[in-house]
């Protein structure tokens, strides 16, 4: 009996994520603990043992998708919500949720101080986030803080980094430069722009 063709060299198995630097360092950004792969064929990314076969096997496989970025992997990361203070049912970085509006704007309950201890979520606003609901993840595993948003490989190598966290002048509680107004204590933080003094016609009269 012939047997039949399975997930293990089939072109729609992907199996392996990675991305590589040029300083030679290579992260696996995904693969499954157990060695199944995602079937990004008729089962639409459903997880699969390396013998798994169907009828719409396709020979040429299985699929390593690589990537490639400049620098280390320290020098790259992305935004998400604060792993302290995320929601219990937040599936970052993998979320799953089809209403999930993306890392850039999913944000922890740290920007949401009275939901949390509803839920039971530490609400300590002077935490990792320091209250924003976002830290950095770096591509070498790292998570930020944003207390000094600087990553331990700047420290050793004593390079610049970003500037400290603001801070409100009333309450002295991170804030996000962006805000008009301390969601804390409700400090304006931005006085009204000064109107612009625009030149008046004299009709050539020298004032």
């Amino acid at each position: 009996m012939v047997s039949q063709p399975n997930c293990a060299s089939c072109l729609k198995w992907l199996f392996r994520i990675e991305t590589s630097y040029d300083d030679g360092s290579v992260v696996v950004n995904w693969s499954h603990p157990d060695g199944s792969g995602k079937c990004m064929g008729p089962l639409k990314e459903m997880l699969t043992p390396p013998d798994f076969g169907c009828n719409q096997y396709a020979a040429g496989g299985p699929i390593s998708e690589r990537h490639h970025k400049e620098g280390a992997p320290w020098h790259h990361y992305k935004v998400g919500p604060c792993p302290d203070c995320k929601h219990p049912l937040c599936g970052f970085p993998d979320c799953k949720n089809p209403n999930c509006p993306g890392s850039e704007h999913c944000l922890g309950l740290g920007s949401k101080p009275g939901f949390m201890d509803a839920i039971g979520v530490k609400s300590d606003v002077d935490g990792r986030c320091c209250g924003t609901g976002q830290v950095r993840y770096y591509d070498d595993g790292f998570i930020g803080d944003n207390k000094t948003k600087r990553h331990p490989k700047e420290k050793e190598l004593g390079l610049r980094h970003d500037d400290p966290t603001p801070t409100c002048d009333s309450c002295h509680k991170s804030i996000d430069p962006a805000w008009m107004a301390c969601p804390f204590c409700g400090h304006r933080l931005h006085q009204d722009l000064q109107r612009e003094r625009l030149p008046i016609d004299t009709g050539g009269a020298v004032l």
